[in-house]
């Protein structure tokens, strides 16, 4: 069984430090652009999934028919009976009581809010279009409605941003009681607004401020299960641990990747390409590789890493990577439990480099 992941490329504005592909788009460009969707998912006509993801973009932006319309193609072209996990992604200011309703009422059990600050001025400094007032009147609709499976997305180590205005965005969104709190450093990635405009951020002061969050976060009884994410107990996204996990997955729309039979590809980026190719999937793809064992061990090791549990033991592992480990674990930056390397605090402030050994 796979993951489905389904890209919607369109969003109320594009914020400050966004390199996603997303863009607003009018309604019937987005209703032309769920039917290449629903078009394109026929190309894997009865393949089993076990877990639903939607994501942009901002998804919430669809309108109630193109919502039904999506989940109506999922429904058509895959065999949803083994389902456990429909993750829909939103924004306050464009998800309507109506709209919580027919998630609801279609299956979706997850909702995950794009909130990334608690703070009016730092939201207005991202480019947010939504107020603090919009997130929590939201979140109290989701939860009249009986989701109960709710996480909340929050950026930190925002320029100028204080340690103390940090830990007010975590202590509010802790008191929301949300399910899973996942947290991002800011980055500043080419092509955005933020990096047209040669904005800096401090990386020494992210971790701090991802420390402090390390420790916050297990006193208010999150589990820390992978290095950006967070949930309570039974509540971590399988969705995403299924990538962590080197799962197979299907991507549907513009810029979607896939995962299936050792190769991995990836759509046009081009949301109007993507509308005019949809029907012919090989037409649709732009990148492709086919995962090779070296490389399926590199990506093993890369994933695992990621969570909790860390990477097992292997003799395939220890012939090429023994030496990698024992020099990580002699600067402290991971820890062997039982046949089972994880990694320390520390490793999880420099997972970058960390990682970067394996490839």
């Amino acid at each position: 069984m796979a993951g489905l992941y389904v890209h919607i490329p369109f969003c109320r504005k594009k914020c400050n430090y966004c390199d996603f592909v997303s863009a607003p788009g009018n309604e019937v460009f987005i209703s032309e652009y769920i039917e290449a969707a629903c078009l394109e998912m026929e190309s894997y006509s009865g393949a089993p999934l076990f877990t639903i993801y939607i994501g942009g973009g901002t998804p919430s932006v669809l309108s109630k028919e193109n919502i039904l319309k999506l989940f109506a193609g999922i429904n058509k072209s895959f065999d949803c009976s083994k389902i456990n996990e429909i993750t829909f992604e939103a924004n306050p200011e464009s998800l309507s009581t109506e709209k919580l309703a027919v998630l609801k009422e279609i299956g979706v059990n997850r909702l995950s809010f794009g909130v990334q600050s608690f703070n009016e001025n730092e939201l207005a400094y991202l480019g947010r279009v939504h107020s603090v007032k919009d997130f929590a009147a939201s979140f109290e609709e989701a939860r009249k409605l009986g989701f109960r499976n709710i996480n909340l997305d929050l950026i930190y180590g925002l320029p100028g941003q204080t340690a103390e205005r940090w830990k007010e965005n975590l202590k509010k969104a802790v008191s929301f009681r949300s399910e899973h709190i996942s947290l991002y450093p800011l980055a500043i990635e080419e092509g955005t607004p933020f990096f047209e405009k040669g904005i800096k951020i401090d990386e020494d002061i992210q971790a701090d401020m991802y420390e402090f969050s390390m420790e916050y976060l297990n006193k208010s009884k999150f589990e820390h299960y992978e290095i950006s994410n967070w949930s309570k107990k039974d509540f971590r996204c399988r969705h995403n641990l299924n990538y962590w996990h080197c799962g197979e997955y299907i991507g549907i729309g513009a810029a979607a990747a896939s995962y299936l039979n050792g190769v991995r590809y990836k759509n046009t980026s081009d949301p109007e390409k993507y509308v005019l190719k949809a029907g012919y999937l090989k037409e649709l793809i732009e990148e492709k590789e086919e995962i090779g064992p070296e490389k399926r061990l590199s990506d093993e090791i890369i994933l695992n890493l990621r969570c909790s549990e860390g990477v097992r033991t292997s003799n395939e592992i220890m012939s090429r990577y023994g030496s990698v480990l024992s020099d990580l674990m002699k600067n402290s930056l991971i820890e062997k439990n039982n046949e089972t390397y994880c990694l320390t605090n520390k490793g999880k402030l420099l997972a970058n480099q960390v990682m970067m050994r394996f490839v």
